[in-house]
């Protein structure tokens, strides 16, 4: 099974909610421009116990020395080994929780293991466990330095399964009268609030019941959010693995990493567009070299097998048809193309939220803007299964401040 218990760690006082919300700390990779949200995730947490002084916030990538950082992966390690004496340990566990969001929805989740056995980031991998997006390589190795010598592992990793008759959840829903309530309380910074209760075996064994029923052309879990930290984890216990015996193999803790598995139609789960714009660049050579390389209208095609995109360029504005496109999705059609026309000609590329930000950004001169259809939730499964990973900033689930805090810990040493 890819999806399994395990030993879950947490603070001592877990049913203290004032300390609580000082150790729970939102994903590494949110607020990547803002230091002033870091600075005060700092000055709140203050000397208390804090899943701050367990992890590397991406912010400090761009803003300290290579010695900096060096010392700061050091200090992670120390305090790791520091905080263990401190914790709890819920032995063979999975753990139920609601995440109220600021808006007043309410993400359901478990919290569990996954078998990186069972994962594969590449392209066109036929795994159990697949990503979403593409993988950028040069994003692994600073983080595969923080997990090499940690004693724990925090995730910030939410994989996706499809279930649309929400028939896992409704049941677990139904039984949390009668589940032990480990924590609940305020998240920091106005965040919402998130409870959690720990399963009992007779849950435990109907959720593995229930995975080992679905059938998604052999994708079980699509990873939503945290693809690095998994692959990081993923090419930890590659390393690891070759240097262990066949007894060990089978349940080395670095085997597996702890990650919250959600229904993509969760309904407090909202795919947002990402749009694309090039600068630097001459728009009407950018149209010209599309024609090149799709078969392009501009009148809706009679066939159904089309995308359609809206261009827009200073103070012009065209809607185009791709006829009979190579992918399943507009964005890996529009992805390939932007990425080939990169290759061989100047510009550069950016990525933006919101229709009426691209539309404005587009103004300025020597720039393109491309704006089409998210993808949908029932989409989802079956383009990776059809594409393989899907483009990076394919899509936006959620917005920063939804993101999954850092709470949960596990021994992987």
């Amino acid at each position: 099974m890819c999806f399994r218990e395990t030993d879950i760690l947490l603070p001592k006082f877990a049913k203290t909610p004032e300390l609580m919300q000082k150790w729970g700390v939102i994903a590494c990779d949110q607020y990547t421009s803002d230091i002033s949200y870091w600075n005060k995730i700092k000055e709140f947490t203050g000397n208390n116990m804090s899943a701050l002084n367990l992890i590397f916030p991406e912010i400090y990538l761009e803003t300290e020395s290579e010695f900096e950082q060096e010392q700061r992966i050091k200090n992670i390690a120390e305090t790791m080994k520091n905080y263990e004496k401190d914790m709890a340990c819920y032995k063979n566990s999975m753990f139920y929780i609601e995440r109220t969001l600021k808006n007043g929805a309410v993400r359901q989740g478990i919290i569990g293991a996954v078998d990186l056995e069972e994962y594969d980031y590449n392209k066109n991998a036929k795994a159990k466990i697949r990503s979403t997006e593409e993988t950028v390589p040069s994003r692994i190795p600073p983080r595969l330095k923080i997990r090499e010598n940690a004693l724990l592992e925090l995730p910030h990793v939410m994989i996706l399964y499809n279930d649309e008759k929400n028939i896992l959840m409704r049941e677990l829903e139904k039984n949390t009268e009668n589940l032990e309530k480990i924590y609940d309380f305020e998240l920091t910074q106005n965040n919402g609030k998130i409870k959690c209760y720990n399963l009992d075996r007779k849950n435990i064994d109907y959720i593995k019941q229930t995975f080992n029923n679905f059938n998604n052309g052999g994708i079980l879990f699509a990873v939503g959010d945290g693809n690095h930290s998994l692959a990081t984890a993923k090419e930890c216990w590659e390393n690891i693995k070759e240097a262990i015996s066949p007894e060990e193999y089978i349940n080395h803790p670095a085997r597996y990493a702890l990650a919250e598995i959600v229904n993509i139609y969760d309904k407090s789960l909202e795919f947002e567009p990402i749009y694309r714009i090039l600068f630097e660049i001459d728009p009407l050579n950018v149209i010209k070299e599309m024609r090149k390389v799709f078969d392009i209208s501009e009148d809706t095609p009679s066939g159904k097998n089309y995308q359609e995109f809206d261009i827009y360029y200073g103070e012009n504005s065209k809607k185009i048809y791709v006829n009979n496109p190579e992918y399943y999705l507009p964005v890996k059609t529009l992805q390939i193309f932007l990425d080939d026309y990169l290759r061989n000609h100047s510009g550069k590329i950016d990525y933006i939220h919101g229709k009426s930000e691209t539309i404005e950004f587009t103004k300025k001169d020597n720039a393109i803007g491309f704006v089409f259809d998210t993808i949908k939730k029932s989409d989802l499964f079956s383009a990776i299964a059809k594409d393989g990973v899907l483009p990076r900033k394919t899509f936006s689930m959620g917005e920063a401040d939804d993101k999954r805090f850092y709470i949960e810990c596990r021994k992987i040493k």
